[in-house]
């Protein structure tokens, strides 16, 4: 009687093997979706720096938005409260009479991000033509972002002149 020579894998190589790249690929989506999360994160930071250049700039230029009427006091930068806190203002304040607030643009963070806390200085006063910001000389205010699922965080520091980083 002939015998037949199979030719293949058999059935413990074929589930090791299997094994192997299920634990790679687990391995992989894990590093994939922190990655992202922190490409989120940093995402936020930059929208938030932007904002805040934004209104520098405007205020450095007194630039007044449209609706501000008599003198420009400040651009602020105001956090709203909630849970949890993803949204902020920009806004005018805008001396009349009568006083007045404008707001010049409402922002959310990204879904999945969010401020860890309200800042000490709430809102942020960027003052018209160089004189400041509403923050105690020397001294300086932290917005901290974090994102959910995640122990990864994010500062952006604005110092008592205005520049914010």
């Amino acid at each position: 009687m002939k015998r037949v020579k199979f030719v293949g894998y058999t059935l413990v190589e074929v589930l090791v093997s299997l094994s192997i790249m299920g634990v790679i690929l687990g391995v992989g989506f894990m590093s994939y979706r922190d990655l992202s999360r922190r490409q989120n994160i940093s995402g936020s930071v930059r929208q938030v720096l932007g904002d805040l250049r934004f209104l520098q700039n405007d205020s450095l230029a007194g630039r007044k938005p449209t609706g501000c009427t008599g003198t420009l006091n400040s651009y602020n930068f105001r956090v709203i409260a909630g849970n949890p806190i993803t949204t902020y203002v920009l806004e005018a304040e805008c001396s009349g009479p009568p006083l007045t607030t404008v707001i010049v643009k409402q922002a959310s963070l990204p879904v999945g991000t969010y401020f860890n806390a309200l800042p000490v200085v709430n809102p942020i006063r960027f003052k018209t033509v160089g004189d400041g910001t509403n923050i105690v000389s020397g001294q300086s205010v932290i917005l901290t972002i974090a994102g959910s699922g995640t122990a990864f965080t994010q500062t952006v520091n604005i110092s008592f002149s205005g520049n914010a980083q």
